[in-house]
């Protein structure tokens, strides 16, 4: 998933800022790391050494060797540095997401369009910086992965509930390039993964550890939620709700943007989460996560938005219940593969 222009935002906005607890050194520790977000970042590393002559392979990938090599070489570093890492890849889809998911699959199929007429000498340049995932990438991911002896973990469904849920069971930051994580409630915190060194991942620079309550405390001081404190300071797990409004996988902002848009003033250098809290905290009078869904129940009538809304608060604020099966069907015997 990911909620729009929010890593952005936390990188740039003065009071934001204060979301970050210092540099995390890689080193004596476990990490769950995002499958998903190291093997993008990886290929881009990939894609980076090549050297001239080879753009075929840059934008339409296929080059299985070097993906294989990376993912050893960065999991070897670890492993000296007694860094436990467990990575998280995806299982099937949630059904909720399928409309984003076929959009998704359109948009690699006119890519690959564009860049099959580009090499073709049919297309001109608007292809030139187009690129898609070769066919294999993923397995070759976990093929390696397997072959270093680093634990895997396979969920039934999208890999997101699950990295938050084996987060908080081992209290152990995230490695990942997903804002979503910003939002949930992780006791070990969120790194970055764009913040380290794809070939030298425990040495310098060392990413800087995002926490949750840090930026629920920045966001008390933003202009348009100063009125708010008392009320936020009760409630981070609105948190949650507010970054559903502002749009993810699940839910999409131009169908909810007309509950609030205009409802509160916007600011420049402000993130549309400020404006949907201060419209739940004042315009709707929001005094806790469940009372905001009753509200929202309400407002969108138990449409396919609302249960966009169910299914990502599952992440974001889920229950005690929901990280126990979650964090028992990753551990069990068909869905972990370790070493």
């Amino acid at each position: 998933m990911g909620i729009k222009w929010l890593t952005s935002y936390i990188m740039k906005n003065r009071e934001a800022a204060k979301s970050w607890d210092g540099d995390f050194k890689l080193e004596d520790t476990r990490v769950v790391i995002d499958g998903g977000s190291l093997l993008y970042f990886l290929l881009d590393d990939c894609r980076s050494g090549l050297s001239a002559g080879h753009e075929y392979y840059d934008r339409c990938g296929g080059q299985y060797a070097d993906i294989y090599n990376a993912v050893c070489s960065f999991f070897h570093e670890l492993k000296e540095h007694r860094v436990h890492p467990l990575v998280v890849v995806d299982g099937i889809g949630a059904e909720e997401k399928r409309d984003t998911v076929i959009e998704r699959v359109k948009s690699s199929v006119q890519t690959a369009e564009k860049l099959s007429e580009y090499f073709a000498g049919q297309r001109k340049s608007d292809a030139k910086q187009e690129a898609i995932l070769a066919l294999w990438t993923k397995l070759v991911l976990v093929e390696a992965l397997i072959d270093c002896d680093v634990a895997v973990v396979r969920p039934d469904g999208e890999a997101d509930d699950a990295i938050a849920a084996l987060a908080r069971h081992y209290r152990c930051p995230i490695l990942t390039n997903d804002s979503d994580f910003f939002v949930c409630d992780l006791p070990g915190g969120v790194l970055l993964i764009n913040d380290i060194d794809p070939r030298h991942p425990c040495t310098a620079p060392s990413p800087k550890l995002f926490r949750r309550k840090l930026f629920h405390s920045a966001l008390q001081e933003t202009r348009l939620l100063k009125d708010y404190k008392r009320a936020l300071i009760d409630n981070e797990d609105l948190i949650g709700l507010a970054a559903t409004l502002c749009g993810n996988d699940f839910v999409k902002q131009k169908d909810v943007k007309r509950l609030y848009v205009d409802k509160q003033p916007s600011s420049d250098n402000s993130h549309p989460i400020t404006q949907v809290l201060a419209w739940m905290l004042g315009h709707q009078q929001v005094t806790s996560t469940k009372d905001g869904m009753a509200k929202l129940s309400e407002l969108l009538e138990d449409s396919s938005e609302y249960k966009g809304f169910q299914h990502s608060l599952k992440m974001y604020c889920p229950s005690a219940d929901v990280i126990r099966q979650l964090v028992e069907s990753c551990l069990s015997e068909d869905r972990l593969q370790a070493p």
